[in-house]
């Protein structure tokens, strides 16, 4: 979550709810700041955002600078083949909601995670290709930034192409998080590949992590925008993956998806500020099937 705060306040004052985790261990210190104040669960993603507010942007361009810088440096708390939503209130007082949740396949069915005799198979919705559904964060935060941001989508994502291409020192999170997936990502060779050393093994906190492939992917989208991830080559990468392991979401899957902006919903709640959007979105998914892409309904969050 990033919320600018100051003596000069920022034009945009933006809440980003994803996956979230826990920060790293640090002293109760009061920080201040006359400008703004970026806060993330990892190092690296809030100098990203300082960055961004340094060079001129604003709240929502520092947020997805964040959202971008995250899936290099702690992938579990956002990530290019996620989703999420982002509430947003601008200076004016006016208040919106970003909806870029993932979304089912149009190939997916309701039986999709049962055996043959209906019981659920808990993996198959956990670990693999028809765990997957098509990815809403590249679209969500290209929308954020086109509309309300002040600088170019390439200049916000460049922070976290050069965290991808020339490293950075691992976190203690990020290594705790990569040890506790190990016996999942080890399944797939590309995963140990991406995020292990040359060894087979997890980094661990200080090592230097490179991940160049990511780099690749994210200059495209920087470069081309965020159709290069859905209709363009990395488009063609995940249906020809999705193709040959099982998995179901197609280039149309891809094509079709688009992230929503909605009114926020407003309700009263004793629940501690940040739990009431979760809660209340959450409520408003539950029981409902899953809904293909060029079905998929608005669905908003509190502010």
């Amino acid at each position: 979550m990033m919320l600018p705060r100051g003596v000069i306040a920022l034009s945009v004052i933006v809440v980003v709810v994803s996956m979230t985790a826990a920060p790293e261990a640090a002293p109760w210190t009061a920080v201040r700041a006359r400008h703004g104040i970026v806060a993330t669960g990892e190092r690296h993603a809030s100098e990203a955002g300082l960055a961004i507010l340094k060079q001129g942007g604003n709240a929502v361009d520092a947020a997805v600078a964040i959202g971008f810088a995250l899936a290099v440096t702690l992938p579990e708390a956002g990530n290019l083949g996620g989703g999420g939503f982002m509430v947003i209130r601008l200076a004016d007082g006016r208040e919106t909601t970003i909806d870029y949740r993932e979304a089912a396949p149009g190939r997916a069915t309701r039986d999709m995670f049962l055996d043959g005799t209906g019981t659920p198979v808990s993996s198959r919705s956990l670990t693999g290709p028809l765990a997957c559904g098509v990815p809403g964060s590249v679209a969500g935060l290209s929308l954020a930034q086109r509309k309300y941001g002040r600088l170019t989508l390439a200049q916000v994502i460049a922070p976290a192409i050069a965290l991808a291409r020339d490293g950075f020192d691992v976190s203690w999170s990020l290594a705790d998080s990569l040890a506790s997936a190990r016996p999942r990502l080890s399944t797939f060779k590309s995963s140990i590949r991406a995020f292990h050393t040359p060894d087979g093994s997890a980094p661990q906190a200080g090592d230097r992590l490179v991940q160049a492939d990511l780099a690749r992917t994210l200059q495209l989208i920087a470069s081309e925008g965020p159709d290069a991830f859905y209709k363009g080559p990395i488009a063609d990468l995940i249906a020809r993956e999705m193709s040959s392991s099982g998995g179901l979401i197609s280039k149309e899957d891809l094509a079709d998806y688009a992230a929503r902006e909605c009114a926020p919903i407003m309700l009263a709640s004793t629940a501690p500020r940040s739990t009431a959007p979760i809660c209340a979105s959450s409520t408003r998914r539950a029981g409902r099937s899953p809904e293909p892409a060029s079905r998929r309904r608005c669905s908003t969050a509190p502010s």
